[in-house]
C-alpha cells in the first residue's frame, strides 16, 4: 500500500510502500512516523530502523513528542492489531 510521508517537511507529499502490518506496527507507538530516509530531522527525532528508502522515526522526549501522544488516534485496525499482539 501506499502511504503518505509522515516527515515535517510542510511541501512533503512523497508517497511511501510499505505493509499495512507495517505501517500499524510503526504507529502503534504514538511517537513513531514512517518518513524517507533523508526526511529525517535529527534535531527532534531519532532513526529508530530503516527499511529500504523509508525509516521509522521516534520524536524525542520533548514538546513534539508530547504533541504526537497527546493527539495519537489509533485507527480502529491498529487497535486490533495491538489488541493481538498483547
Amino acid at each position: 500500500m501506499l502511504y503518505r510521508c509522515e516527515c515535517g517537511l510542510v511541501a512533503c507529499g512523497t508517497a511511501i510502500k510499505l505493509t499495512g502490518l507495517d505501517y500499524m506496527g510503526v504507529r502503534a507507538n504514538p511517537r513513531r512516523f514512517v518518513v524517507l530516509n533523508e526526511h529525517a530531522i535529527l534535531e527532534a527525532e531519532e532513526v529508530v530502523a530503516t527499511r529500504g528508502a523509508w525509516a521509522i522515526i521516534e520524536k524525542v522526549p520533548g514538546p513534539a513528542a508530547d504533541f504526537a501522544a497527546a493527539t495519537h488516534k489509533p485507527s480502529a485496525a491498529v487497535e486490533r492489531w495491538i489488541g493481538s499482539a498483547t
